[in-house]
C-alpha cells in the first residue's frame, strides 16, 4: 500500500513545472480541435469542449498511463454522424454513457494485455498513418489563405525549431503560440483565428441524465454504436499508450487505462459531452513539452474549461497559423522517418517471397535447417543477382529487450553476445564435469592397480 501511495504521488508531483507549463500548450492546442470534432459529428461546439474537459480530467486520476492526453477525438465522431442525423443529441449521450460501461467492462477482464501480441510493424504503420492524417488536417489552414500565414507559420516553426537553444526552461510551443499571438493584436493582420471556427461555451456544464426513454428499444438503437465507439477508443488509446512508453521508455498498465477511459466517457456523458478516447498528437506534444506525470493530463483539462469560460476574449484571437504550426512540428515527430530506410532495405516484393517460403516450408528460408533451392531459395536468387542480403527480421520479444539479431550469411543466423556468453558459459561448466568424471575415473582405475582408495 505504501508503495502503491509513493508511486503515485510520484506520478502525481515529480515533475510539477513541466507538467503545467506542457498542460498549457496541450490546452491551447485542444480548443481548435475539439471544436472541428463537434463540426465532424455534427453537433455545438461545446459538445466537444465539454468533452475534452471532462475526459481528460478524470483520465488524470483513473488511467493506466501517465502523460497521455485523452479527448474528443475524430475517430469517435466520425462514428457519431449517423446516431446524431437519426435520432438527436440526448442518444449520443446515452450511447457514450454505454460506451464506457463497455470499456470498464474490458478493464475488469483484463482485456489491455492483448498489446502484447501486437507487432511493432502494426504500431509503427499505425503512428505513420496518424502523422499523416495530422498533417492533412492541417490542409484547410494553408490552401486560400493571405500570403501573411504562410509568413506567420513559417516563424512558428522557427520558434519551435530554434527557441530550445536558447533555454528549455519554457515549451517552445506555448512560446510560439504567445508571440504570434501579440504580433497579431499588435499589427492587426487580417489572419484566421480561433474566434472564427464557432462560438465557445458562456457557462459551466450541466451533470443530467439522457433524456432518452429507458427502454429495450433505446438499448437496440444505441447498442451497435456504443460496441464499435468502445472498440475504436480503446484501440486507439491501447495503442497511444504504446507509443508513450516507448517515447519515455517507461511501462503503463493496459488495463488500467480501460477502466479509465471508461469512466471518463462516461462523466462526458452526464456533462453533455461526446466519447472520446487517446490522442497521439496532443500526447507528443506533451511529452515533447516536457510533460510525464498526470498532473499535465489534468491541468490541460481543467486550463481548457478555464480558456473558454475566463479568457474566452483572449482565446478568440489566437491566430490559426500559429495552432497549425504547432500541429506541424508534431506530424513532423510522430512520423517514423527510419520505416522508409527499412522499406528500402527490405524490399516488399521479396518480404512476400520470404513469408511465402515460411508459410510452405514450415521453416526460416535462411535457417540451416532449409535446403538450397527450398528454403534458401531467396538468399540464392540475391546471391545470383549481386546483392546484399537482407538483414534477418527482428524478434519482438528481443528487440524490447534490447538483444540484436544480424546475418553474417543469408542462410545462417548470429545471436546477440549475451547468447554466445550464455553458450560458453554452459561449455565451460560441461567441460568442467568431464574433467572431473574423468579424474575420477583414473583414481578408481589406479585403486583397483595398487589396492588403495583414489584422490
Amino acid at each position: 500500500m505504501k508503495t502503491t501511495i509513493t508511486s503515485y504521488k510520484r506520478e502525481w508531483f515529480s515533475n510539477i513545472r513541466g507538467d503545467v507549463l506542457s498542460g498549457i500548450v496541450v490546452a491551447l492546442a485542444l480548443i481548435p480541435e475539439a471544436i472541428g470534432f463537434s463540426v465532424i459529428a455534427g453537433v455545438d461546439p461545446k459538445v466537444g469542449l465539454f468533452a475534452s474537459f471532462a475526459i481528460a480530467c478524470v483520465s488524470a486520476f483513473a488511467g493506466g498511463r501517465p502523460g497521455m492526453i485523452s479527448a474528443a477525438t475524430a475517430a469517435t465522431a466520425v462514428l457519431m454522424v449517423t446516431l446524431v442525423k437519426e435520432h438527436g443529441l440526448e442518444y449520443l449521450f446515452a450511447a457514450t454513457l454505454l460506451m464506457g460501461l463497455f470499456q470498464i467492462a474490458a478493464g475488469f477482464l483484463k482485456l489491455g494485455r492483448v498489446m502484447r501480441f501486437v507487432s511493432r510493424s502494426v504500431i509503427t504503420g499505425f503512428v505513420n498513418a496518424l502523422a499523416i492524417l495530422i498533417f492533412m488536417a492541417q490542409l484547410p489552414e494553408l490552401i486560400g489563405v493571405p500570403h501573411l500565414t504562410y509568413a506567420m507559420i513559417a516563424a512558428g516553426l522557427g520558434i519551435i525549431y530554434l527557441f530550445p537553444y536558447v533555454t528549455k526552461a519554457v515549451p517552445s510551443p506555448l512560446v510560439a503560440i504567445a508571440v504570434l499571438t501579440a504580433v497579431d493584436f499588435w499589427t492587426g493582420m487580417d489572419v484566421r483565428t480561433v474566434g472564427d471556427l464557432g462560438a465557445l461555451p458562456s457557462s459551466l456544464p450541466i451533470f443530467a441524465l439522457p433524456q432518452v426513454p429507458l427502454t429495450f428499444e433505446t438499448l437496440q438503437i444505441i447498442f451497435p454504436y456504443s460496441v464499435a465507439l468502445a472498440a475504436v477508443g480503446l484501440l486507439e488509446s491501447l495503442l497511444t499508450a504504446q507509443i508513450v512508453d516507448d517515447m519515455t521508455d517507461t511501462t503503463s498498465n493496459k488495463s488500467q487505462e480501460c477502466i479509465g477511459q471508461g469512466a471518463s466517457n462516461i462523466a462526458s456523458g452526464l456533462i453533455g459531452g461526446m466519447g472520446g478516447c487517446a490522442m497521439i498528437g496532443q500526447s507528443v506534444i506533451n511529452v515533447t513539452s516536457g510533460g510525464r506525470g498526470r498532473l499535465s493530463t489534468f491541468v490541460a483539462g481543467a486550463f481548457l474549461l478555464f480558456l473558454i469560460l475566463v479568457l474566452d476574449d483572449l482565446v478568440r484571437i489566437i491566430p490559426m497559423a500559429a495552432l497549425v504550426a504547432v500541429m506541424i512540428m508534431v506530424s513532423v515527430g510522430t512520423f517514423s522517418w527510419r520505416s522508409i530506410l527499412d522499406l528500402r532495405r527490405n524490399p516488399p516484393a521479396l518480404l512476400r517471397r520470404d513469408a511465402g517460403n515460411r508459410r510452405h516450408h514450415g521453416r526460416h528460408p535462411r535457417s540451416r535447417e532449409g535446403r538450397p533451392g527450398r528454403g534458401a531459395s531467396v538468399g540464392g536468387v540475391l546471391r545470383r543477382k549481386g546483392r546484399p542480403p537482407l538483414p534477418c527480421p527482428l524478434d519482438a520479444r528481443r528487440e524490447r529487450k534490447g538483444a540484436h539479431l544480424s546475418c553474417r550469411r543469408p542462410d545462417l543466423l548470429r545471436l546477440d553476445r549475451g547468447f554466445h556468453r550464455r553458450v560458453r558459459l554452459r561449455r565451460a561448466v560441461g567441460k568442467g564435469r568431464h574433467r572431473r568424471r574423468r579424474g575420477a575415473s583414473v583414481g578408481h582405475h589406479r585403486s583397483r592397480r595398487t589396492g588403495q582408495g583414489g584422490a
